[in-house]
């Protein structure tokens, strides 16, 4: 029988291995690989973006999918459990929100960007790290959530 000391080492011990950068998160399930990219509209970053990927596979009914939230130059590092861990290899549908604060009534929209599975937006997370080319958005009717205003393309 193992002492309670014994367990929480082993516990500790699979956390120190799983952290580092560029490595991969373990879960009970599956591999996350780290995914970096960029959101622009034509030639300039959008700042304040909420994306979405929506796996094209099965996905595991208690676990949020894969997210991330543009910095202001517009690039992203995703997310499945915990910050910057990645997300499991596969195809992805992807859907872009402005991150807006709880109760804010802004206008912002995306417009088709906002649901997945119209959006057109489309990323492969491989079995490594994985840079995501450029994400851009085109179109009309794109309203920032600064000003409200439609944003140029």
């Amino acid at each position: 029988m193992f002492r309670p000391v014994t367990i929480v080492l082993f516990v500790l011990l699979g956390c120190l291995t799983g952290c580092g950068s560029g490595e991969t998160t373990q879960n009970a399930d599956n591999t996350f690989y780290p995914a970096t990219g960029r959101v622009l509209v034509g030639k300039q970053p959008l700042a304040g973006v909420v994306l979405e990927f929506k796996p094209k596979f099965e996905w595991k009914k208690d676990v949020a999918f894969p997210h991330a939230t543009t910095g202001s130059d517009g690039t992203f590092e995703l997310e499945t459990i915990m910050a910057a861990d990645g997300a499991p290899a596969g195809d992805y549908e992807i859907g872009l929100k402005f991150a807006t604060a709880e109760g804010d009534s802004s206008n912002a929209s995306l417009g088709t960007y906002s649901d997945p599975a119209k959006s057109g937006l489309k990323a492969t997370i491989k079995p490594a790290p994985t840079k995501i080319p450029d994400i851009v958005v085109k179109g009309s009717g794109i309203r920032t959530p600064a000003s409200g205003k439609s944003r140029a393309r």
